[in-house]
């Protein structure tokens, strides 16, 4: 034999000359160019039929083996098997094409070896340039290949597979101050491998069992495996045992893995914080079509894809998921991974630090469990530093435990849970909108001294109107006459302040006095004030949150709807988390910071954890309140606690302000608020309290003063 050492110009003209012959051809060189030529063009019928008799395994020698009664040879491949096996690698490769060079050949009478480099051409990966060696030896007139597994990919032999497997990226974690109320665990994995299975009846039969999955489950799985494994289960830690394990090891064909397929994501926490956090589920066709934009997905996420369904799992999917990365690799026969191809590292998702303080958030959460009961009460608490804007707290009561979700749950279970008359999936904080009742008339006052209509010293003109069994009946001829409704109503009390000024009236939270107040105001400068403060629109926040409104958009305003809207009842509607941001106005000077609670998003980067975006403080509503009319309520808001309507809190150096709104056609309900805030302290806080009680509860009446005097103590949570 002759060693020749080919040129690249040289190679190019002998090439483009012997594959512009097609089959006509009798030198070896023409032979390695048409081979390569047809495989790349798809043609593999054309590329089988001139490999040579020692690879091929026809019918002629399919008949002479299984004369013999033996198996075909390992070292053989049929035109079949041949075909499957470069559609089977250049599809799941996403090769298009390929670009090849002679680099040297080696060539006798009989056998000639060619070198050659070799660039495939992939959607999916970047595959490097690669080195082959072909020998073509002279048979029956012609040079014929004798093909080798290793002509598709250098280290590839008989036997082995082509894999690509997924590297799934590490779903962030959601935590606070060092409590993780999210997680990912390795799931541990239990495989059918195909080839292993001895009695497939045996089989269904013992891992039916063991998995407490049907037969006819996991012969479906079995049946429409697309490789040589299938992933029958996965489970949790804390489902598993090492008995399960030596049990399942015991059939043939079963294999365990703890740490290469999939993920599982857990709640340390349970219920806390379930209506935030949010949970994991299986995604839908629509998700599916939302995500990719295709009904079948795209390389991160497909019809098997777990993904955020709701709270802070569904809000900030993009930045938990991370990115998935590939692995393609040579597989022995044995399973081992013999040579990886190319290697796309995962990008983990983000963590999510929150601004909860977690012994303040338990401490929350006790409080409506264990001092709320049965299924007609339910309540949401929020506690927040008004001079930050961070949520320091925040419960819907009830919750429901977010493992039901994310590890599945029984119809029985979601029966239990959805026919509850108090609705525990309900997130009352964000989508929850009530009347705020009388914790709405500092803001009522605020208008009132801002416009001009009034100042503190301005009191009720009882000497022109009168107020009967506590009801004022606006007189015709009066002020505001002529009047043509119904008369206003206030709660009666056992000691009345007077005179009925502004002061007063807040301290003994009187519906007539801010009804005045409001008719003063008149609508125009009523609604403008008020939606300068944010009370009519939705408030900036990581997660959806219903929007505030004054009145129904259909609504025309009324003397009647105005003075009802004074004192929180009328149309007015908002939720407990933006109440307690707009009341978050009186303690800071009259002016909202933007809420938030996420303070940032952190990732490893070599080892460290650092963060990748961090919350900027800023505010949302400047001068929400003016600073003098903020001036001017405070001190009200004090006396509220001293001597009014909040004295069952029992706490100094506290602002606040309670309210309660009766609900339904029958009035049967009731929405029993508290909102206050610590004065003169370096640890600013404020906490409200909202309760869906039944209407005229003696039994809850004073529960939610014990809920927010617990949260406001000067105590460190």
């Amino acid at each position: 034999m002759k060693r020749v050492v080919l040129h690249a110009a040289f190679l190019t003209i002998i090439l483009l000359a012997a594959l512009s012959l097609g089959c006509a051809m009798f030198s070896p060189v023409d032979a390695c160019g048409a081979f390569l030529k047809h495989i790349e063009r798809g043609d593999y019928a054309k590329a089988y039929s001139m490999l040579h008799s020692s690879v091929r395994y026809d019918e002629k020698r399919q008949k002479s083996v299984e004369a013999a009664n033996k198996q075909q040879p390992e070292t053989t491949i049929s035109k079949e098997q041949f075909e499957r096996r470069y559609n089977a690698i250049f599809e799941a490769l996403k090769i298009k094409g390929f670009s090849f060079t002679l680099l040297s050949a080696t060539e006798g009478d009989a056998i000639c070896v060619y070198d050659y480099s070799l660039i495939y051409e992939s959607e999916l990966l970047d595959l490097e340039q690669m080195r082959f060696r072909m020998v073509l030896r002279y048979e029956d007139g012609r040079w014929a290949v004798e093909w080798h597994p290793s002509l598709i990919l250098p280290e590839l032999d008989w036997g082995d597979t082509v894999r690509i497997s997924s590297l799934a990226a590490r779903r962030g974690e959601i935590l606070a101050d060092g409590t993780v109320y999210a997680q990912t665990e390795n799931a541990i994995s239990v495989l059918a491998i195909l080839d292993k299975i001895e009695d497939r009846a045996q089989f269904l039969r013992q891992t039916s069992l063991l998995l407490n999955l049907s037969q006819e489950h996991i012969s479906r799985a079995l049946s429409s495996a697309k490789g040589d494994y299938v992933l029958l289960k996965r489970f949790y830690k804390d489902e598993y045992s090492e008995l399960l394990e030596d049990e399942l090891l015991l059939i043939p064909g079963i294999s365990i893995d703890k740490a290469n397929f999939g993920t599982l994501r857990s709640y340390p926490q349970g219920e806390s914080l379930a209506h935030i956090i949010g949970y994991v589920g299986p995604i839908s066709e629509d998700d599916l079509v939302k995500l990719t934009g295709f009904e079948e997905g795209d390389s991160q996420y497909n019809i098997d894809s777990r993904i955020g369904k709701s709270g802070l799992e569904a809000s900030y999917e993009a930045e938990l998921r991370g990115k998935d990365g590939k692995m393609v690799y040579i597989s022995a026969p044995d399973g081992a991974v013999k040579k990886v191809i190319s290697r796309v590292e995962a990008q983990d998702g983000l963590d999510i630090e929150l601004s909860l303080l977690p012994k303040l958030q338990s401490r929350a959460e006790a409080l409506l469990k264990y001092t709320l009961y049965g299924d007609d009460t339910a309540g949401a608490v929020v506690v927040l530093n008004p001079k930050s804007g961070a949520v320091l707290a925040m419960v819907s009561y009830p919750s429901y435990d977010l493992n039901l979700f994310s590890r599945g749950m029984t119809s029985l279970q979601w029966e239990a849970l959805a026919s509850r008359q108090n609705a525990p999936m309900f997130n009352r904080l964000t989508q929850g909108r009530y009347p705020p009742g009388s914790i709405f008339k500092p803001f009522t006052a605020a208008v009132a001294l801002e416009s001009g209509a009034m100042t503190k010293e301005t009191a009720f003109p009882q000497s022109t109107e009168r107020i009967e069994d506590d009801k004022w009946l606006p007189s015709d001829s009066g002020e505001f006459g002529p009047w043509g409704y119904a008369a206003i109503t206030r709660v009666a009390l056992r000691n009345r302040h007077s005179p009925l000024n502004m002061h007063n009236g807040i301290i003994d939270s009187d519906n007539i006095y801010f009804a005045y107040a409001s008719l003063r105001t008149g609508e125009t400068l009523f609604s403008e004030l008020l939606q300068k403060a944010g009370l009519d629109e939705a408030m900036p926040f990581e997660l959806p949150i219903s929007p505030a409104q004054l009145k129904n958009t259909d609504t025309s305003w009324t003397k009647m709807l105005l003075a009802e809207s004074s004192f929180g009842q009328g149309e007015v509607l908002i939720t407990p988390l933006h109440a307690a941001y707009a009341f978050s106005a009186f303690a800071n000077n009259g002016s909202i910071m933007e809420p938030y609670f996420i303070k940032g998003f952190y990732h490893t980067k070599e080892n460290r954890y650092v963060p990748k975006e961090l919350h900027k403080e800023s505010v949302w509503k400047q001068d929400a309140v003016s600073k003098d009319a903020v001036r001017i309520i405070e001190p009200m808001l004090k006396d509220v606690i001293v001597s009014g309507t909040g004295q069952y809190l029992n706490l100094a150096n506290v602002a606040g302000k309670t309210g309660t709104a009766q609900i339904g056609s029958d009035r049967s309900r009731e929405i029993s608020w508290f909102v206050g805030y610590r004065l003169n302290t370096n640890d600013p806080r404020l906490v409200l309290v909202m309760l869906e009680l039944p209407a005229n509860s003696e039994e809850f009446s004073r529960v939610k003063f014990k809920i927010a005097a617990a949260l406001l103590k000067e105590e460190q949570l």
